[in-house]
């Protein structure tokens, strides 16, 4: 089959499917239709050292990439964000990370040459965006360019809203003016090139960790960047950040970004979420029972009625977090920061809470059974009145005098 009319009918292919499936293409529709699956060496091919243009699976977003051979990349969208990243291929799979776009860990997709294009797969067989290379577009030969097929179809390069016409797109000149300069950038100078992204701003409000940050020594601040996932059920969740139900007990979620995700109900005992960004998220429900949340920050989360009976929560940022309700039965909160949470109503019978911060929070009815209670700061806090020995080291008396001292002997 002629290589211009097997791209036709795949162009055609891929059109008539979009409509069919409610707007998305599917990986099992697309292979059955004979489009090309890249193998991995395929795929670094094509993309090392490129610039591309992808499209959003419905066009209402587009971002021009570079890929670095260095294994990073350099992006800037419609809407002129721009963001630094990494690309990596992994088996059969393009595997990419923004720092500032979408999933905070690394995302792989299959890759299938669609026309003159090519599209990006998800695990869950659903087009994620479409690309198109400068590269291959510059090589394309004006026969090709002035084709029958040419003039019905439009140039995969390019969106409806900002397709260049057929006669403003001849004659490319071997310098400037090529017609793919019209709509991917053309980076020819180090003035234009995206430079390094700069760090992200610190938060500034004082939620009560900065007299932690303070004395902890930099190796205790660094975190290790989690493994890109193979489970199905948590590239789901890293995904679109929503797993009401879900049955994730015993599995490994340390150090993802779950940041506003919603778990209501969700199974989690015993998982491991050390580290793990839950700021915002919505556990409203879940079973936490015996896992583990060290060092993982809950800010502003909710958490009524959740189980957390034995759980670990040492070190853990729950400033602001909702707690109404929850069962702590035996969890460990040494040294979590509970500064402005809502306890109400909360159970920790017996309980671990030596240094925490209990500033500004709310312990109306709280059972405290059975609790050890040790070193804790509960200025501010509503519903509890604290016994001298339970606050005889708080954090805001006896910090600055310590800050000299051995990081492990401050306590």
């Amino acid at each position: 089959m002629p290589i211009l009319l097997r791209n036709f009918l795949l162009i055609i292919i891929f059109t008539t499917t979009l409509c069919n499936c409610g707007g998305r293409l599917q990986l099992e529709d697309a292979l059955e239709n004979r489009a090309n699956r890249l193998s991995g060496p395929a795929i670094k091919k094509i993309i090392n050292d490129q610039t591309a243009r992808f499209t959003s699976w419905d066009k209402a977003d587009k971002a021009d990439v570079s890929f670095r051979p260095d294994g990073s990349l350099q992006g800037k969208n419609n809407a002129g964000h721009q963001t630094g990243g990494s690309w990596q291929v992994k088996g059969d799979r393009l595997c990419l990370y923004y720092q500032k776009w979408g999933a905070d860990d690394p995302v792989c997709y299959s890759v299938l040459e669609l026309g003159e294009g090519y599209g990006l797969f998800r695990t869950d067989g659903g087009l994620d965006t479409s690309f198109t290379l400068a590269a291959s577009s510059a090589a394309a030969t004006e026969e090709e360019k002035s084709s029958w097929y040419n003039k019905i179809i439009p140039d995969f390069s390019q969106d409806e809203d900002d397709a260049v016409p057929v006669e403003a797109k001849a004659e490319p000149d071997q310098e400037k003016g090529r017609w793919y300069d019209k709509i991917i950038p053309h980076w020819s100078s180090e003035e234009e090139k995206p430079g390094k992204e700069e760090k992200e701003e610190k938060e500034t409000k004082d939620d009560g960790d900065g007299w932690l940050q303070e004395i902890m020594p930099a190796w205790a601040k660094q975190k290790d960047e989690p493994s890109p996932p193979t489970d199905p059920l948590i590239i789901h969740l890293l995904q679109e950040k929503e797993c009401n139900g879900c049955n994730l007990a015993g599995k490994n979620l340390s150090g993802y970004n779950l940041k506003k995700a919603t778990l209501t109900g969700a199974n989690l005992t015993g998982a491991d979420l050390k580290g793990c960004i839950l700021k915002g998220a919505n556990l409203a429900g879940a079973n936490l029972k015996e896992s583990d949340l060290e060092g993982a920050d809950l800010k502003g989360a909710v958490l009524t009625r959740a189980n957390l009976a034995k759980a670990r929560l040492i070190d853990s940022r729950l400033a602001g977090a909702n707690l109404a309700g929850a069962d702590l039965k035996g969890a460990n909160l040494h040294w979590a920061n509970c500064q402005d949470a809502n306890l109400t109503k909360a159970d920790l019978t017996d309980s671990y809470l030596v240094k925490v911060n209990f500033a500004d929070a709310i312990l109306h009815q709280a059972n405290l059974t059975g609790a050890t209670i040790q070193r804790c700061n509960f200025s501010g806090t509503k519903g509890y009145e604290a016994d001298p020995i339970e606050t005889a080291l708080s954090p805001e008396s006896s910090i600055k005098e310590n800050t000299r001292k051995s990081w492990w002997r401050i306590w």
